[in-house]
Parts: structure tokens; sequence; C-alpha cells
């Protein structure tokens, strides 16, 4: 499937018996800060999915569960995963993505 999710790592590195310092903390934040050409604006739209019939959570597992729900994504409408494991925790397409939050809201 899709490639595994990517890993970042902080910009410093500090020895284990180095003492973290204001300066270094500094500069690892600084170090994420976005080009102004790279800025966009987007909409964060949350749903929680629930069954009609009960007005249950939906799970993740199962052939009703939140997985099957992005992998028929995946294979029927093109969205591409991101895997933890096998298992999806995000869909990318073109400049959009659905990911789940803890809950697999």
């Amino acid at each position: 499937m899709g490639s595994q999710p990517e890993i970042l790592t902080p910009q410093i590195d500090p020895k284990p018996a180095e003492r973290l310092t204001l300066p270094m903390l500094k500069e690892y934040f600084l170090s994420g800060i976005k080009k102004p050409s790279d800025l966009q604006v987007g909409i964060e739209w949350e749903k929680i999915g629930v069954y009609e019939h009960s007005g249950e959570a939906i799970g993740y597992s199962g052939s009703r569960g939140v997985e099957a729900i992005l992998r028929a994504l995946v294979s029927q409408y093109g969205w591409k995963p991101v895997l933890a494991g096998k298992s999806i925790i995000a869909l990318n397409k073109d400049k959009g993505s659905i990911t789940l939050e803890p809950g697999d809201k």
C-alpha cells in the first residue's frame, strides 16, 4: 500500500548528559517555522461517526468500522493511506487529508 508515515526528528540532538538550555529550546522551535510561501489556509471539520440505528460510536475494527470506511475511500476514490504498522491512521489526496484523533474520531 502507501508509504510509511514520515518520522520527524528535532534539528538539535543534545548529548544525554548535556543540559537543555534556553537557546537550544529556542532553536528547536524556530527550526519548525514555515516560510511564508509554505503557509496555507484550511478548514478543520471534526465528525464523530455513530451507527444510525443505535447511536453508538463506530469502532476502528470490523466490517462496519472506521478502518473499513478508510479502506473503501482508498480503493474506490483514490485516497492514499498513511500507515502505522498495518493500521490506516490518515488519508491524503490532492491537497486534502483525513486524520484520526484518539478514539478513532
